[in-house]
């Protein structure tokens, strides 16, 4: 209105504003404020892309190395409205065990060990491998692959076993989810079996089973390699009755 008084007028702006009585300040065009929250959330989601496990911390140190002078309370309030703030990990309840019985089994038969061995196809579907074996023949009794394996399906492998095999007096174990939950507790009181769990980070307490699953066996075969002919399975580092472990490393002649 004012613009257009002093048009029709031909007068000056600050004598129509000393009559109407309008500061001047408010004619004059103001100059536009940057969109600052605009240009701290386009930061915060380039550093958000680069770096996905950066917090806030690190996301306002590296603002103020790049020589942004802006408010930490201003910096988190857009931080927090973008939702980039993360979830504070919940830790897992550490397992506590007694040092269990490592003593092996004196008689076939007597105690199983148990292990979960993973490993990534081709197609690069994790599969799991299921080992059992007999702690005093080190004979292998069962291994199963499949993509994954529930509480109610080693159960139902560990009863087909029972059947085939007799019952062990005890089966050794990690703490995985499948071997401590309900499902195998049930299992172990109905048929009287002790479930003996290692404690946490010692897998050397069920150490037969681990050296199990440190490498494929390999059946020896005299024709496929003629310069071990001559050597024994039953010989100290051999490995288990019936298996060679001389023969993994000449195993791809």
């Amino acid at each position: 209105m004012i613009h257009t008084i002093v048009e029709q007028q031909q007068t000056s702006l600050r004598r129509v504003c000393r009559v109407v009585g309008q500061r001047r300040a408010t004619v004059y065009a103001k100059p536009k404020r940057v969109n600052v929250d605009q240009l701290i959330s386009e930061q915060l989601m380039t550093l958000s892309v680069k770096y996905l496990n950066w917090g806030f911390a690190l996301m306002f140190g590296w603002l103020r190395l790049a020589g942004h002078q802006w408010n930490h309370k201003r910096v988190y309030r857009v931080y927090k409205s973008l939702k980039l703030n993360l979830r504070a990990p919940v830790k897992r309840k550490k397992i506590k065990r007694d040092n269990p019985n490592t003593l092996a089994a004196s008689k076939v038969g007597q105690g199983w060990s148990l292990d979960f061995l993973s490993d990534e196809v081709v197609a690069e579907k994790k599969t799991r491998i299921l080992d059992v074996l007999d702690e005093y023949s080190r004979k292998c009794l069962l291994v199963v692959a499949q993509g994954s394996f529930k509480a109610k399906k080693l159960v139902a492998y560990l009863e087909q076993m029972v059947v085939a095999h007799g019952k062990p007096e005890y089966i050794r174990c990690d703490n995985g989810p499948e071997l401590i939950s309900a499902t195998m507790v049930k299992f172990g009181l109905k048929h009287g079996i002790e479930i003996r769990y290692t404690q946490p980070g010692k897998p050397m307490q069920n150490g037969l089973v681990e050296r199990l699953n440190a490498g494929p066996p390999v059946r020896y075969d005299p024709n496929r390699v003629p310069e071990l002919a001559g050597f024994s399975n039953h010989q100290p580092g051999s490995g288990s009755v019936g298996w060679c472990g001389a023969a993994r490393a000449v195993a791809t002649i």
